[in-house]
């Protein structure tokens, strides 16, 4: 895959399907990728598995969860994207969003918020959205910033070693960004 043009993806439900290219994707976009979109990534603050496969089946099954799944049109389509949103009583919340390393820089990202954000007004009906950021991710903050996400002065602690995550500095810990929607 190559970051050369502007790509029109396609969005979908996430399936049982996808479980495993979901994994590859999100344990590349959050650990792996190229050194020169390394903000975009988390290997310098922590280490592990971002998601196992048995969490993966976890929320593609989950009722109040629905993975989207952004492909590139072609004869057999590439996922090169994804983005959880789960639904809360009263707004919904984004995770696990990952673009492909080799597209990034490009706008998938910016189309894969919206289709989140899309998904969230329209099928569940919700008119606010928050998301947790790891509190040191400052140039991912700011790109948030810029699509309207604002600190709503909450924080959540990272996790456990249950999670099998180690945080490679201290005092790690999440903020939560929040955003009203049309």
């Amino acid at each position: 895959m190559t970051a050369q043009t502007k790509v029109i993806p396609s969005f979908r439900v996430a399936n049982q399907g996808d479980v495993t290219g979901l994994v590859d994707l999100v344990q590349l976009a959050y650990r792996g990728g190229k050194s020169t979109v390394g903000w975009k990534n988390e290997s310098h603050l922590v280490s592990g598995p971002r998601i196992t496969e048995a969490q993966m089946k976890e929320l593609v099954n989950a009722s109040t969860q629905t993975i989207l799944v952004a492909e590139l049109p072609s004869n057999q389509p590439q996922m090169v994207g994804c983005i959880l949103v789960a639904e809360h009583s009263d707004d919904a919340h984004l995770g696990m969003f990952a673009v492909h390393p080799a597209l990034q820089n490009i706008g998938l990202g910016k189309a894969l918020v919206q289709a989140a954000e899309d998904y969230a007004v329209g099928t569940l009906g919700k008119t606010h959205i928050k998301m947790l950021v790891l509190s040191t991710r400052e140039e991912i903050l700011a790109w948030y910033g810029r699509m309207g996400y604002e600190k709503t002065g909450e924080t959540e602690p990272f996790f456990g070693p249950e999670s099998g995550q180690t945080p490679l500095q201290e005092n790690l810990h999440f903020v939560e960004i929040a955003k009203k929607l049309d």
